[in-house]
């Protein structure tokens, strides 16, 4: 196997392990906030397509499309989970806090992307 194909298989499998942490931290959320059952499907779908969007237009409109795309990723949460606006809102943001302690919990036990975690290049090298 080329390096080329073993880096885009590592970037394949980090995708969709990044993925499924996104998702858990939403379905986690939705266990939380929302009264109803909702399965880990609903997550992974609503993980998928609210960074689709948020992406797509953060980078299509640099500033503008950041504060649409996070309008955007809350509606698409409204839309699956079937709750108010203010539901969404509270939605993603524990979700976001559950992703930020799954990701510490990992990390404190050696299985952590530093590129999810957003710390590229701050790590110390040893010598």
């Amino acid at each position: 196997m080329s390096t080329g194909t073993t880096g885009i298989l590592i970037l394949i499998a980090a995708f969709f392990i990044s993925w499924i942490i996104v998702s858990a931290a939403l379905w986690i959320a939705a266990k939380i906030i929302i009264a109803r059952k909702h399965n880990f499907g609903t997550a992974m779908a609503g993980s998928f397509l609210s960074l689709f969007v948020l992406v797509l237009f953060s980078a299509l409109i640099p500033i503008i499309g950041l504060i649409i795309g996070v309008i955007l990723a809350i509606l698409v949460l409204k839309y699956l989970y079937n709750v108010g606006f203010i539901h969404a809102i509270v939605l993603a943001v524990i979700a976001l806090i559950m992703l930020l302690i799954i990701s510490f919990i990992l990390a404190v036990i050696g299985f952590a992307f530093p590129a999810f975690l957003g710390f590229v290049g701050s790590f110390p090298t040893r010598p």
